[in-house]
């Protein structure tokens, strides 16, 4: 069976390396100075624009935020992390709660485990 980050014949894989921007995209929108809502906002619109530029076509019926959650479980990405990301996301877009720097830290630690499942293998034994 197919390992982390590959697909079986006849499965689309995306394009990692317009993943690999879309969460630099998102890692450069959280150090930048600003609300922490905005830049969480701001974090999870830039991953999805990077499903979006990934290939693989959106069903119709599916949210950008449901596509984006599938493009990325399609690769090595850490579940945990994006789910971490989304949630955040979802407090910032919908919630009644103020968003802390706390929050933001929390949406740079995701980023940054979703960089380092995607970043390019290396070959070296692990």
């Amino acid at each position: 069976p197919p390992g982390p980050g590959t697909a079986a014949v006849g499965v689309d894989v995306p394009d990692v390396d317009a993943l690999r921007e879309g969460v630099a995209a998102a890692a450069a929108h959280l150090a930048g100075a600003g609300r922490p809502v905005d830049a969480v906002i701001a974090a999870w619109v830039r991953l999805e624009e990077a499903a979006a530029a990934s290939g693989l076509p959106r069903d119709p019926a599916a949210t950008p935020t449901e596509f984006t959650l599938a493009v990325l479980d399609r690769t090595r990405a850490d579940r945990g992390a994006s789910r971490v990301l989304l949630d955040l996301y979802l407090r910032a877009r919908f919630g009644e709660e103020h968003l802390t720097v706390d929050d933001v830290a929390s949406a740079r630690a995701a980023v940054a485990t979703l960089a380092a499942a995607l970043a390019p293998d290396d070959g070296a034994p692990r």
